[in-house]
């Protein structure tokens, strides 16, 4: 185990959270940190909530969609929409959680309507986060005032939200921000057990507690900061050497809380974080050319976003696949490379994010 490890195992021996005895029966329930997002959850709270919709955005929770230039197009759709609209971010944070930025989709998360007709519609929202329901299973998952989930699931917890906007927070500090969220009462097959994901010093770590039934299966995928990598996963403290993720779990019955934790380490952010509040006249003549490596993973998603680019900015957006020196096909527009680099996926949704909230902060 890791100096970093055992601090961190020190630490929490120290923390004695106060717990009602009946924690195995009560409903599912959702815990925060203070923030936008709590705040906006908070204020429907009073109401019952008897079951979830299948949600009309939930499609755009996996992945695979934003492979499809198409999906960009009604993305950039929503986003103007919204201007007007705010019930278009219901859409948006599901879009956001897709794309990979799950900071974006606490933000869209807050602004969403929150009024008794939306109640339900923001608790399958909020399901996405935490425990990170696969979008297959958002609608049919909650019943008689709590989660239920199938034996084996896959869940994708994300980080928790900030304490302010996300335009308040600049990439590239080099420090995590420490916060934490919970859900209590979930029911996994035939075992109930609460799950917290809490951003740490250098990580996130992820317990999961069986309270009370049989054992069951998961598997878990990890979230990931923008301005960090993975350099570590470690199962209850034991370092795992060659991690095959999601990860796949046991809860025992009756056994002890398991603990995921995944180490990060800073990246050096080399890219914008912030749009200006006016383009360039290079910009607004030439457009932008997003540049990828042949055959990267990356590149279905980079055309897409240029695809976006002239609906949500005003601008053309291009793409091309270049091999390391060619000649780009378009050499007066404003370049955006995302041809190398570990960290070229990171600077590809930082730079989504940002052409969103460019394109949110200029109205209709």
């Amino acid at each position: 185990m890791t100096p970093c490890a055992l601090l961190v195992v020190a630490l929490a021996a120290q923390v004695q959270p106060s717990e009602p005895a009946n924690r195995a029966e009560r409903g599912t329930n959702f815990h925060l940190p203070p923030g936008p997002a709590s705040e906006a959850w908070a204020a429907g709270a009073e109401r019952e909530i008897k079951a979830i919709p299948t949600a009309p955005w939930r499609e755009q929770l996996a992945s695979a969609r934003w492979d499809e230039p198409q999906n960009w197009t009604a993305w950039a759709a929503a986003v103007r929409r919204a201007r007007g609209d705010a019930a278009a971010h219901f859409e948006l944070a599901a879009a956001a959680l897709g794309q990979g930025r799950d900071e974006d989709a606490w933000e869209h998360f807050a602004l969403a309507p929150s009024g008794a007709e939306q109640r339900s519609e923001r608790l399958a929202l909020l399901t996405a986060f935490l425990p990170g329901v696969p979008d297959a299973q958002l609608g049919a998952s909650w019943r008689d005032g709590e989660l239920q989930l199938p034996d084996g699931v896959t869940l994708a917890p994300r980080l928790p939200p900030l304490d302010r906007s996300v335009r308040e927070r600049l990439l590239g500090m080099g420090r995590l921000e420490r916060r934490e969220m919970r859900v209590d009462g979930l029911r996994l097959g035939a075992a109930r057990f609460d799950m917290r994901v809490a951003i740490e010093q250098d990580g996130v770590q992820i317990d999961i507690e069986n309270l009370s039934g049989g054992p069951a299966k998961l598997r878990l995928a990890l979230p990931r900061a923008l301005d960090f990598e993975l350099r570590g996963v470690y199962v209850d403290w034991e370092k795992l050497e060659a991690p095959v993720l999601p990860l796949e779990l046991e809860l025992a019955a009756d056994g002890p809380p398991l603990s995921v934790y995944a180490r990060f380490a800073p990246l050096m952010v080399s890219w914008p974080s912030t749009w200006p509040a006016e383009l360039e006249p290079r910009v607004r003549q030439h457009g932008f050319v997003l540049v990828g490596a042949p055959a990267d993973p990356l590149l279905p998603r980079l055309r897409g976003f240029a695809v976006a680019l002239e609906p949500l900015v005003g601008v053309r957006g291009q793409w091309e696949a270049l091999a390391l020196g060619a000649p780009s096909a378009h050499p007066l527009a404003t370049r955006l490379d995302f041809s190398r680099g570990a960290d070229r996926e990171s600077k590809w949704r930082a730079l989504v994010g940002a052409a969103e909230a460019w394109a949110l902060r200029r109205g209709p």
